[in-house]
């Protein structure tokens, strides 16, 4: 499996970072927090381990380690598909949801520049009302 990689570029908007993720970087921070959600419903590892076997979803011989489930938390390795299935069953959140939720913090950095943007116009409008009037 390749590598995660999340790219720093530089911002056209000055003060601010602009992250690009291509998109390995975005599932990496999901599967991570599915993981970690999962560990805490579970209460430790070796729970986490006892519930996937529950779930049917085991390595080919035994149950998951508390070393694989700890590194698939700290992000060093992914789990198979069936795996995060299971994971998300167990955590009680959707992958799409949390997919959804990690995407909403990616801000590409043309959005950073229209808010600034939006702000400065809102920062106008607010000066030309006080002295009209119309702010009261």
């Amino acid at each position: 499996m390749r590598g995660f990689t999340l790219r720093q570029v530089t911002s056209p908007v000055p003060d601010q970072p602009a992250i690009v993720d291509d998109g390995a970087g975005l599932w990496r921070n999901v599967i991570v927090d599915i993981v970690d959600k999962a560990r805490k419903t579970a209460g430790n590892a070796e729970a986490l381990s006892q519930r996937l076997e529950r779930h049917g979803v085991n390595p080919e011989r035994g149950r998951y380690s508390t070393s694989a489930v700890s590194n698939w938390a700290k992000g060093r390795t992914t789990p198979p598909a069936d795996v995060l299935l299971a994971l998300a069953v167990i955590a009680g959140v959707s992958i799409d949801a949390t997919l959804a939720a990690h995407n909403r913090e990616l801000v590409s950095p043309e959005i950073v520049e229209l808010r600034k943007v939006i702000e400065n116009l809102q920062s106008q409008v607010a000066v030309l009302n006080s002295h009209t009037g119309l702010d009261q």
